[in-house]
């Protein structure tokens, strides 16, 4: 059996092999409730699976390193958040992090080159990032948040290209400028990216005309198999870099899937569930005074039969009357299996058809 409070691959995702759990996904309550030693699929609890995305539990180092990262993720997230909005703040982070990493493996590069001023744009590009998630933590403006961090990772590395003396001397650091308009196509709209990307492509073309110009101020002595690596490292990084955030896209977006697949299913399965009560319901009603129906048309057969071998007028008289007030209540209970009928329809019309069935409880 499993141990409570293990999770799986994403932290995010609660596990408990003992207990009713609540699916929490992004820090997000779904609000449906797994049965005890099963998942809406069928897999077993003893299986050690994920109840949200099936992936097997983890333990150890690795659990706890993703388990701090996902919290770290969350910083900017609300109660009222839908999937989409958590997944568009926690692209966000990851961002930042991802590039802040890049501006202290560039930080240290250019120390190493004995160019220390310089170094403070790459660092700088990590202190502004860390006092925008601190504030994104404390506050949750995610609008000035995003714009802020798209601001400063497409400017940048512009502006450390142009202090390293162009694009030769830096190795082209300023394709790092391209993860923020990418990125930014995962937290903010359409029409607001291509802007971003706008700006880049114009960012670029002056950086390109005015390379020559930038190259004298700044007279870089930067030998060509140093611009090579350096045109290297930054293909390969910023390639990595894409990669890991694509990969989060897609599992993010995959698992929204199964999410919304599984809430299908559950809404079907509360749906028929509803729809054989209701119909348990609706036959009850209806039964019951076609019972009386039944019951009183074969007493009245009988009372029929009874008045063929009846010789005396008397008793001829007493056995129709009987008869008489049986068809009365046949034709009772009918007009009141009518009603019901009726009742029901007006109801299924109004759209009021449950209030129809929690009155006759």
């Amino acid at each position: 059996m499993a141990e409570a409070g293990r999770r799986c691959p994403y932290p995010s995702h609660k596990w408990d092999g003992n207990e009713l759990v609540e699916w929490e996904i992004w820090g997000s309550f779904v609000g449906e409730t797994a049965p005890i030693g099963g998942t809406p699929n069928g897999i077993k609890s003893e299986e050690n699976m994920c109840l949200v995305c099936h992936q097997p539990q983890q333990q150890g180092d690795v659990y706890k390193y993703m388990n701090i990262f996902d919290r770290i993720s969350r910083i900017g997230v609300v109660a009222n958040d839908d999937e989409n909005t958590i997944h568009q703040k926690q692209f966000l982070v990851y961002e930042g992090i991802l590039m802040s990493a890049g501006g202290l493996m560039w930080g240290t590069i250019v120390v190493f080159l004995n160019r220390k001023m310089q170094s403070a744009i790459p660092y700088g590009y990590i202190v502004l990032t860390f006092f925008n998630l601190f504030y994104f933590a404390k506050s949750k403006n995610f609008p000035f948040v995003r714009d802020f961090q798209t601001t400063i990772s497409l400017l940048l590395p512009f502006a450390f290209q142009c202090v390293l003396g162009g694009f030769t001397a830096s190795g082209g650091v300023m394709l790092w400028a391209m993860l923020a308009v990418a990125a930014s196509l995962s937290y903010q709209n359409v029409k607001s990216s291509l802007l971003w990307l706008v700006l880049y492509l114009i960012l670029t073309i002056i950086t390109g005309i005015f390379d020559s110009v930038f190259i004298d101020w700044i007279k870089p002595n930067t030998p060509l198999s140093i611009s090579v690596m350096l045109y290297m490292v930054n293909i390969v990084v910023i390639s990595s870099i894409i990669f890991a955030l694509l990969i989060f896209y897609v599992l993010r977006n995959n698992t929204f899937i199964q999410l919304k697949k599984t809430q299908e299913q559950l809404v079907k399965a509360e749906k028929m569930a509803a729809f054989g009560i209701a119909s348990r319901r609706m036959a009850h009603e209806i039964l019951n005074p076609i019972n009386f129906i039944n019951n009183f048309s074969d007493i009245s057969q009988g009372l029929i039969a009874d008045l063929l071998t009846h010789n005396t007028e008397e008793e001829k008289k007493e056995t129709a009357e009987v008869l008489v007030a049986n068809l009365i209540k046949i034709n009772q209970h009918g007009k009141r299996a009518e009603a019901i009928v009726k009742q029901l329809q007006e109801h299924t019309n109004k759209g009021t058809a449950q209030d129809f069935f929690e009155a006759g409880e």
